[in-house]
């Protein structure tokens, strides 16, 4: 239905001399063994829907825009994750302007918005950068791990001439750490250790540090807070679900998007807290006006890979809108915790088990 189409086998036509580090999301998933699973899985969930969504969806997951794809990937994967739970009855989104998903459970009505928050494109060219670097050293036939101590990557690096002056260094001057430079300023620092049992280069990563800032998420949030006027003013719960690619963003980020950053009140001689409350810098706050009262609360998902399935797997955490004109149970959905209102504060909780 999805990956025998036409489309799909021109994709891998197409890309099939690419490596993955370039190729398309799709292809990836496609062309991955670990993900066997995963591809039987969303067309298990394909055949499940409507024609109109059918034809929606299939557009935009065959597609090699990384937009396209992850978006319906994720509300793919949503409808799945709804499905899959006892009690509740999902339906896709039916026609244009509705939201992605209208979920009935125990005969009250939710409507969910889906959106995918992806990596951003500079990131992504970046390990894509990385990724060619460390598949270009794979290919030196010398028993040496390599260390890259320092890095400095402007734009793709000239590999053959990597490989060559790399292999020239581990066989004449290996003790002594190696700076690499091609002609476009691309800077590699290298130190290398000989390992007997290694019948190739194997070099070992270099990590930026990275700092996490909520602000990005503020306006694709905002943008499904204020959709579908119609459904979120109708009585029911409206709940945004959040798909997180980058793997530093958590659900921590979405509540500091939401409520601003929890300003701390000590007492120093007691050593113990007094009192924490926001500084006022989310979105739920202008001036003294409380905003987006209509939208119940925040799905945050982060996906994680089960070799069992052969599929990645969602996880969630529910964020409750303290404001919210309609609330829903925090125990409706099955996640790890919600963070709700507690005695006039917010903070973390665990299900009971059952």
């Amino acid at each position: 239905m999805i990956f025998d189409t036409p489309k799909m086998q021109r994709l891998r036509d197409k890309f099939k001399n690419v490596p993955d580090f370039d190729a398309p999301e799709i292809v990836l998933l496609d062309r991955s063994e670990h993900l066997l699973g995963e591809r039987e899985y969303l067309e298990e969930i394909f055949k499940s829907v409507p024609e109109y969504t059918q034809k929606k969806w299939i557009n935009n997951l065959l597609s090699n825009d990384i937009d396209n794809h992850m978006g319906t990937w994720f509300e793919m994967m949503l409808f799945g994750w709804i499905q899959d739970k006892d009690g509740f009855t999902a339906q896709p989104e039916i026609e244009d302007g509705n939201p992605d998903i209208t979920l009935n459970a125990d005969n009250q009505l939710i409507f969910i918005e889906a959106k995918a928050i992806l990596t951003e494109e500079s990131d992504r060219e970046r390990n894509r950068r990385l990724a060619a670097v460390f598949l270009a050293l794979k290919t030196i036939s010398l028993p040496f791990g390599l260390s890259i101590e320092q890095l400095s990557l402007k734009s793709r690096v000239d590999v053959s001439l990597l490989n060559l002056k790399v292999k020239e260094w581990l066989e004449t001057n290996p003790d002594q750490k190696f700076v690499f430079e091609d002609r476009h300023h691309n800077i590699i620092v290298f130190t290398a250790m000989k390992v007997p049992e290694f019948d190739h280069v194997v070099a070992s990563g270099f990590v930026d540090g990275v700092f996490v800032n909520p602000e990005v998420l503020k306006k694709p949030i905002k943008k499904k807070a204020r959709q579908h006027k119609q459904f979120r003013n109708s009585g029911y719960p409206y709940i945004i679900a959040l798909y997180l690619d980058p793997f530093l963003q958590s659900a921590e980020e979405v509540i500091e998007a939401w409520l601003g950053k929890i300003q701390w009140t000590i007492d120093a001689n007691e050593n113990e807290i007094i009192e924490q409350k926001s500084d006022q810098s989310g979105l739920h706050f202008f001036g003294s006006e409380i905003l987006h009262r209509s939208v119940s609360g925040t799905l945050v998902f982060k996906a994680i890979s089960d070799d069992n399935l052969k599929r990645r797997v969602l996880n969630a955490k529910y964020i409750q809108n303290p404001f919210a004109k309609v609330w829903v149970d925090p125990y409706l959905f099955p996640v790890q915790s919600s963070y709700t209102v507690l005695e006039f504060a917010m903070g973390w909780r665990i299900p009971p088990k059952t």
